[in-house]
C-alpha cells in the first residue's frame, strides 16, 4: 500500500461525525460547484464521467448539472449511502453509485467521456487501470498544501508531489497541462466544544490546551445563527488533464 494510500485512508475514515461535519461544510459553501465548473470547462459538453474515490459525493452531485451520465464509485457503502440519499432528495436520474474497490472492478463496457480522481488515490499506481475506464480525459486532483490544516501539530502532508506526479508522466510520455486551484473549504461550527471535537478527529496526538489554543487563533465569528464559528480553510489543489492515449 503506498504513502498516499495511507494518507486518504487516515483522513477520509467517514464515521457518523465525520459524515456530519463533512454534510454541513458541503452544504453551506460553494465548494463542489466551483471545483465542478473548473472540471467541466475541461470536458465536452454533456459528457459522461466516472467520479472514482467519491465519498460522500458532492463533487458528483455538482458534476451531474451539465453531465449526461455520473457513475460514483467508492469502496465505502457508508459514504455511497450518502449520496443515495441525496440523489434521491434530489430526484437526479443521471447519477449511479457503485460500491467497489478500482483496482478489483472491471472495466466498462463504454468507455467514459472523463474519469475524475480528485483526492484519490496514487496516479502513478492507478494509471492502466483509468486508462481502461475513458479514451478521452483523465481528471486527476490533488492536494497541493504543504501542512495539514485542521491540526495543532506542524505535521506536513504525505504522498507524492506535484513535481513527481508531472515527471511520472512526462518519463511515460501523456501529454497532459496543469492548472493551480484555491478554493475556500472551511468549516462551519456550533461551539468551541464541538471545534474541539473536529480537530481531535484529525488530530489525536496534540492535548485539549493545544487544541484549544489552535481554535482560538483561526476560528472566526460567522453570521449563521445555527453556526456561529467558521474554521478557515484554503484548499490548494493541483488538477492534472490528461490525455491517456500515447
Amino acid at each position: 500500500m503506498s504513502r498516499m494510500k495511507n494518507e486518504q485512508e487516515r483522513l477520509f475514515h467517514w464515521s457518523e461525525e465525520s459524515i456530519k461535519w463533512y454534510k454541513i461544510a458541503a452544504e453551506q459553501q460553494e465548494y463542489h460547484q466551483n471545483l465542478a465548473r473548473i472540471i467541466l470547462s475541461k470536458l465536452p459538453q454533456e459528457p459522461s464521467i466516472c467520479d472514482m474515490g467519491c465519498g460522500v459525493g458532492y463533487l458528483s452531485l455538482a458534476l451531474a448539472s451539465r453531465a449526461k451520465a455520473i457513475m460514483s464509485v467508492d469502496l465505502n457503502q457508508t459514504a455511497i449511502q450518502v449520496l443515495k440519499d441525496n440523489i434521491l432528495k434530489n430526484e437526479l436520474t443521471n447519477v449511479s453509485t457503485l460500491v467497489g474497490d478500482f483496482e478489483l472492478i472491471s472495466r466498462p463496457k463504454q468507455p467514459f467521456d472523463a474519469i475524475v480522481m480528485c483526492l484519490f488515490g496514487d496516479l502513478t499506481e492507478f494509471m492502466n487501470k483509468a486508462r481502461e475506464w475513458t479514451d478521452n480525459k483523465i481528471i486527476y486532483i490533488m492536494s497541493t498544501n504543504s501542512r495539514r490544516i485542521f491540526t495543532a501539530t506542524k505535521e506536513s502532508t504525505q504522498g507524492n508531489t506535484e513535481e513527481e506526479i508531472a515527471d511520472f508522466l512526462n518519463k511515460n510520455n501523456y501529454t497532459f497541462e496543469v492548472e493551480q486551484i484555491s478554493l475556500p473549504f472551511g468549516q462551519p461550527l456550533k461551539s468551541i466544544e464541538e471545534g474541539i471535537k473536529f480537530i481531535r478527529h484529525y488530530d489525536s496526538k496534540s492535548t485539549d490546551e493545544e487544541i484549544k489554543k489552535l481554535l482560538k487563533s483561526k476560528l472566526i465569528s460567522s453570521s449563521s445563527y445555527q453556526y456561529p464559528y467558521y474554521f478557515p480553510n484554503e484548499k490548494k489543489l493541483a488538477m492534472f488533464v490528461i490525455d491517456p492515449s500515447k
